[in-house]
């Protein structure tokens, strides 16, 4: 075999290993080609401009009283985005006002086929296991309270830790919370 054949078979040989290397990226999904489209732009564009900021008002319960904050937020035309992004900025409030005991986040906002029930899954149980039954019931209140400002109008609320029910010793979480809550309208 001459010298040239050698290089020939060494220069091939290095070709396929990089063909085979970037096949199996792409494969694997370790590898990810876009064409740039001129469609997915303006539907981009599109849904940026639909964002508008709305001015929202946080309710919630501390020292004996009903307390609120107003605020701005971007709002879309998707309503389990708002939801999941307004509870996120409320909790972060209470977070910040020592309401809370610890960080607690929304991971995941479904909304049923017919509108009628929102599911609203926290990363970790949002309620402070010592406190009272009526602390808990006005933190619950607090958020939908909040929802309703905003005129979110699905009726029904479930509370889920990690896509479960939240598991709480004297408030029921198996069945949906009606978004009116349980006080007299104020």
């Amino acid at each position: 075999m001459t010298h040239k054949e050698r290089l020939i078979i060494i220069i091939a040989s290095i070709a396929a290993c990089i063909t085979g290397a970037l096949l199996l990226s792409f494969k694997a999904g370790w590898l990810i080609v876009r064409y740039p489209s001129y469609h997915h732009d303006i539907a981009q564009q599109k849904a940026i401009s639909q964002v508008k900021r709305t001015p929202i008002t946080f309710h919630f319960y501390k020292d004996d009283t009903w307390h609120t904050e107003s605020n701005e937020l971007l709002w879309s035309q998707d309503v389990a985005h708002n939801i999941r992004y307004l509870i996120n900025s409320w909790l972060s409030f209470l977070d910040e006002e020592h309401v809370m005991r610890k960080k607690v986040l929304v991971t995941h906002v479904l909304i049923s086929s017919n509108g009628s029930d929102a599911y609203l899954s926290f990363d970790r149980n949002p309620l402070n296991k010592e406190a009272s039954t009526y602390a808990k019931w006005m933190w619950i209140e607090g958020l939908l309270k909040t929802l309703r400002a905003q005129h979110i109008t699905i009726p029904n609320i479930y509370f889920l830790v990690h896509h479960q029910p939240l598991q709480d010793a004297h408030l029921d979480f198996d069945n949906p919370w009606p978004i009116q809550g349980y006080l007299a309208q104020s």
